[in-house]
């Protein structure tokens, strides 16, 4: 009878964090780029080779077709429909009433990511992604409601309610 092979990789929390860590790291735009160079299209000059003009055309590809800062989506930024800051709030307003203005947000980033290797509460993860969001949006001119915020955290108003409070009340401690 054969014996079946065991799994001896690390099951330790932090080798699990680390190989997470790896695979979400691996997923952009030029990892794709890549891997199309070395294993579609023959191309056998080496990896740092490769690696180097993938690195260049980004950069090229950036700087060419980059007509404003918000023009170019990048790896992990979604457009998202926000209030106006200078929008007027009245009684009975609906958001079908409410001028609408669009605005890139980082919806993931490398902090994001690197918190998966720190293995880093998920509150904390929270917190930090909403006040990246709320700071990108008003340095667009804009404001996230609350809904807004459970919407891209994939939880209820009343979380991501409990998150901005509890945020902004640690901050007036700390400041």
């Amino acid at each position: 009878m054969k014996f079946i092979p065991r799994d001896t990789r690390d099951h330790s929390a932090d080798s699990i964090a680390d190989r997470r860590f790896r695979r979400l790291k691996g997923k952009t735009i030029k990892k794709i780029i890549l891997d199309k160079f070395l294993n579609q299209y023959g191309y056998d000059k080496g990896f740092v080779t490769a690696n180097a003009i993938v690195e260049d055309l980004l950069i090229t590809i950036e700087q060419y077709y980059r007509f404003s800062d918000n023009s170019l989506l990048k790896h992990g930024q979604i457009v998202w429909m926000a209030v106006p800051v200078d929008e007027y709030p009245q009684k009975g307003k609906s958001m079908h009433q409410t001028a609408l203005k669009p605005v890139v947000i980082d919806l993931i980033n490398d902090d994001d990511i690197l918190a998966v290797k720190l293995r880093t509460h998920h509150r904390t993860i929270r917190v930090n992604k909403i006040e990246r969001w709320t700071q990108q949006a008003f340095d667009q001119g804009a404001l996230l409601s609350q809904l807004d915020l459970a919407i891209l955290l994939g939880v209820n108003e009343y979380t991501a309610g409990n998150y901005v409070r509890g945020k902004s009340i640690h901050r007036s401690y700390t400041d």
